[in-house]
């Protein structure tokens, strides 16, 4: 070894501390994908669905364009084969901008401060130009419905504008873009919108006029009718004190409540060989599965074999309300292997277009139905959290147009009286007698009173006390004798 004579070179030079290389954590796949897989319950889009109709050839005819609400563009695609397969392979690279640009305008479209892409991509013009260009249809989607018309009518005028609007679609992206963000053209829009909602309001308003006017027409017969059959009730006595109470028939003595299913006879049914026909599911009154297995003779004996296993969740399921109204994860996967590539799971979990998709195209050529065996556990949590907060969200309407009248005060304390009606049927008669200035009593009238209605009495400061005096005919002078009392009466 030789040892060099620069003292520079002999001192041990500093060594830096040794630190870890610090690796990108990897992103876990199976919390994205229960994120991805939760998101379009959320009315997002996916972006494994999307991928997953690029991908495959039914991105060539415009599957992805389509998927994402974006039917101008999924047309070209329709027609041209992927607008020749260029546009295929660009889709290949930007499938997640196409995605969350189409999140960015749902989530616009509920909430109006949220912000909002170009709407209008330069890359969907050129797509739209070549080929079909020549009818208009990238005036269409650059929103120009007029220059669309006449190139549709003289064939891009007669290609010489449809070749040079090749040298001038950036122009129009721009100019396009500018209208759908400028706020003079927003407030046009708007006020725009506004007068159409005015007109549609008035209209609306002299409809239900008639009909109010119509109505009260009617109204004044009804009453008029009323009158006439008040006046030939017999003896006089009001038809409201003669009509009773109406309260709930009681269940009869002799009915036998619902029977629940057995264990020993779903066991059997599902055991036996009418178990391939669904016996089973129809005994469990699963009728929808019953026809299914009626149909395709036990799903060709795989859901048969499988129903001898899972018999005990059935049941229980069965017996449950909350649990029968649940999609189930075990009858997910019965449909979906080996079946799921026409897409019976799909059709299980509502997602019918899915469902269309699977059946015309085996499960997306199997990729579809291979990742879906991973998928669905998370596919069945969302659809069940959408179908709870569906059903939480509906409340039931209360009638708030309620105003006491003057017969609900008490005359002791000048409180609201409000009588509760009690489920039994327990009334009694009182006799009220009706006197004239004589003493001589006239008429007796017997009515029914609930003796288990409770009273709840409301003090009211504000509303006066209502006068429910009437005057004797001694007081007021003017009618005696069996007249006076009839009136009074």
């Amino acid at each position: 070894m030789i040892r060099s004579d620069n003292p520079m070179t002999n001192q041990s030079r500093p060594r830096r501390p040794w630190t870890p290389v610090q690796q990108p954590a990897s992103p876990d796949f199976f919390n994205l994908l229960r994120t991805d897989c939760e998101s379009p319950k959320m009315g997002e889009k996916s972006y494994f669905e999307a991928y997953l109709l690029a991908i495959t050839p039914i991105g060539l005819f415009g599957g992805l364009h389509f998927y994402l609400n974006r039917p101008i563009i999924g047309v070209p695609y329709l027609c041209t084969v992927g607008v020749f397969r260029l546009g295929y392979l660009i889709d290949l690279v930007r499938a997640p901008l196409l995605v969350k640009e189409a999140n960015m305008k749902k989530l616009h479209r509920k909430d109006p401060t949220q912000p909002l892409p170009d709407q209008i991509s330069l890359v969907d013009a050129y797509l739209t130009w070549f080929p079909l260009g020549i009818f208009g249809l990238h005036h269409l989607y650059l929103k120009r419905p007029t220059w669309a018309v006449i190139y549709l009518a003289t064939f891009g005028l007669f290609l010489a504008g449809w070749l040079v609007d090749a040298f001038w679609m950036a122009s129009m992206v721009r100019e396009a873009n500018h209208k759908l963000t400028d706020p003079s053209e927003i407030a046009r829009r708007k006020e725009k919108a506004e007068r159409k909602r005015r007109k549609a309001a008035q209209a609306d308003d002299t409809t239900v006029d008639q009909e109010e006017t119509v109505s009260g027409e009617e109204g004044k017969e009804d009453l008029a009718s009323a009158d006439q059959v008040e006046a030939i009730s017999p003896g006089g006595v009001d038809t409201q004190e003669q009509k009773a109470p109406s309260t709930h028939a009681a269940p009869a003595p002799g009915t036998v409540p619902a029977r629940r299913p057995e264990a020993r006879a779903a066991v059997a049914l599902a055991f036996s060989i009418l178990g391939l026909f669904g016996a089973h599911h129809y005994y469990l009154k699963r009728t929808g599965w019953g026809i299914l297995y009626t149909v395709t003779i036990g799903l060709l004996g795989t859901g048969w074999i499988l129903d001898w296993f899972r018999i005990p969740f059935l049941l229980r399921r069965t017996r449950s309300e909350t649990e029968r109204m649940e999609k189930t994860l075990d009858d997910a996967y019965v449909l979906w292997f080996p079946w799921g590539f026409l897409g019976l799971h799909q059709f299980y979990l509502g997602r019918r277009k899915w469902w269309i998709i699977y059946l015309l195209s085996l499960g997306v050529f199997g990729i579809g139905w291979l990742m879906d065996g991973v998928r669905l556990p998370f596919l069945l949590k969302a659809i069940n959290a959408a179908r709870v907060a569906n059903q939480s969200t509906e409340e039931p309407e209360i009638d708030t147009n309620i105003t006491p009248s003057a017969d609900d005060y008490d005359d002791d304390n000048n409180s609201l009286a409000l009588n509760i009606p009690d489920s039994s049927n327990k009334y009694e008669e009182v006799g009220a007698t009706t006197t004239t200035g004589g003493g001589d009593t006239q008429r007796t009238t017997a009515t029914t009173k609930d003796i288990n209605s409770p009273t709840l009495n409301i003090p009211d400061n504000n509303t006066p006390k209502a006068d429910k005096s009437v005057s004797s005919p001694k007081d007021a002078g003017t009618q005696e004798g069996p007249e006076a009392a009839e009136k009074l009466s």
